[in-house]
């Protein structure tokens, strides 16, 4: 459910022969083109290209879903983008930009509806009324609160409205979106709310509310960042560096086109002293803007996740295949999984696997089990063959539909008396979800 554009684009030949561009030489066409039509260097700095195998995709804001470049079958052009994540603004700005760059690239637009729901619901592109996309807008907005509020209040916490997929937040909180966390009290009003009153909070939930960008817009994109993407500690490699030095500049140019915005002080100063670059192993504080300051669910190979801390970084395991590594200072969390057939006729289940590794290590040591959701797991603290760190390795099992599966972690650590209950939460929040 959202609000976007879907249209088709022909490419001109070029040259004598009027030979049409292959789809990657289009693609390269239309980056150029992007890059002349957004001559802003801070802008740029927001840009993110990613090719595919028959396209390409560019996000132009943080909270955006990128502007979609595929081909049809017929090899035609398809250009698709869902616009109300990020809000009216965006909308304008990705229309007249399509336009623009169409001529550069050398490529004719449809958008006319041919029967699928083409062109621009929003009805934008026609009619520039951009008080009215704002409604439109707005009345979307208003449908998104008015399911939320029909939820059973028992169930309805950790409400993801317009967040990036599998983002994971942990939170008790009532609902969350790329700008913050929202309470039911905020959905209810607006569900009451007409004229100025309802566009005031709709300007406060959407990151881009007016056209063209203005000091708002700015604040709004440095806020998208600090809640989704900073990790609030001092920056580990040079990315981490440029994404908070981006941040403070967004919240520079919202205060240079408007001195008397409102920015959050206490986080713009604590990102200045995580460029200090000390202590790098500290965590985050605890309150704040940024959600990665609490915990997330991670996902990983086969269908299983965890909770662990969202300023941990993910990576690939480069000594082992198929492994992800989560790190923060001196924590390091291993995950890898591998499932089998148990049709077999004595096949061992993943969970008497399990339960015999479990028998097998009855030596002193610290050991814990964990039973829930047809889950079994057993884990062992014992200190490294090194002598430098601990380590609790676990095995979770599963079995159903004739398949069993395993979840290994290995949690390592400095001590057991400051690490040890983190390395439990992390192997009790162990969960499988199938296919």
């Amino acid at each position: 459910m959202g609000l976007g554009f879907l249209i088709h684009g022909s490419a001109r030949g070029r040259g004598l022969l009027r030979r049409k561009p292959s789809h990657a030489e289009l693609c390269h066409r239309l980056q150029e083109a992007i890059f002349q039509a957004v001559p802003d260097p801070l802008q740029h700095r927001l840009l993110r290209f990613e090719a595919y195998a028959g396209g390409m995709e560019v996000a132009f804001h943080p909270a955006a879903e990128p502007l979609d470049f595929g081909f049809g079958d017929d090899g035609e052009l398809v250009v698709s983008a869902k616009t109300s994540t990020v809000g009216p603004g965006y909308h304008a700005m990705l229309v007249e930009l399509v336009e623009a760059i169409g001529p550069v690239a050398g490529i004719d637009w449809d958008w006319s509806d041919r029967g699928d729901g083409e062109g621009d619901e929003s009805g934008y592109q026609e009619s520039r009324d951009f008080g009215a996309l704002q409604d439109e807008m707005l009345a979307w907005l208003k449908t998104v609160g008015e399911h939320i509020l029909q939820l059973d209040r028992n169930d309805c916490n950790q409400i993801a409205i317009s967040m990036p997929e599998n983002y994971g937040l942990v939170t008790d909180r009532f609902a969350h979106s790329p700008l913050g966390f929202w309470d039911r009290g905020w959905f209810e009003a607006l569900a009451v709310s007409e004229g100025e009153r309802a566009a005031s909070l709709a300007a406060a939930f959407f990151p881009w509310w007016n056209h063209p960008a203005d000091a708002a817009y700015w604040r709004d994109c440095a806020l998208v960042l600090a809640w989704t993407e900073l990790p609030w500690t001092p920056p580990q490699n040079g990315d981490e560096q440029q994404l908070y030095e981006l941040v403070v500049e967004c919240f520079g140019r919202a205060r240079k086109l408007d001195p008397s915005i409102g920015l959050p002080v206490a986080e713009i100063a604590e990102i200045r002293d995580l460029l200090s670059g000390e202590d790098r192993g500290r965590p985050p504080n605890a309150e704040g803007i940024g959600f990665r300051r609490g915990r997330r669910r991670r996902w990983f190979a086969g269908g299983w996740s965890v909770e662990v801390p969202g300023y941990f970084r993910e990576c690939d395991d480069d000594e082992n295949e198929g492994s992800r590594l989560f790190i923060h200072g001196g924590r390091v969390l291993r995950t890898s999984s591998y499932s089998f057939s148990t049709q077999e006729p004595e096949t061992e289940t993943a969970q008497d696997m399990v339960r015999k590794m479990q028998a097998e290590h009855e030596d002193p040591g610290f050991c814990e089990t964990c039973q829930d959701d047809g889950l079994f797991g057993w884990g062992k603290e014992a200190k490294a063959e090194d002598g430098d760190h601990w380590n609790f390795q676990a095995c979770i099992g599963k079995d159903s539909g004739g398949t069993g599966r395993i979840c290994v972690l290995n949690a390592s650590y400095d001590s057991p008396a400051e690490d040890r209950d983190w390395a439990l939460q992390v192997f009790r929040s162990v969960r499988h979800q199938e296919d």
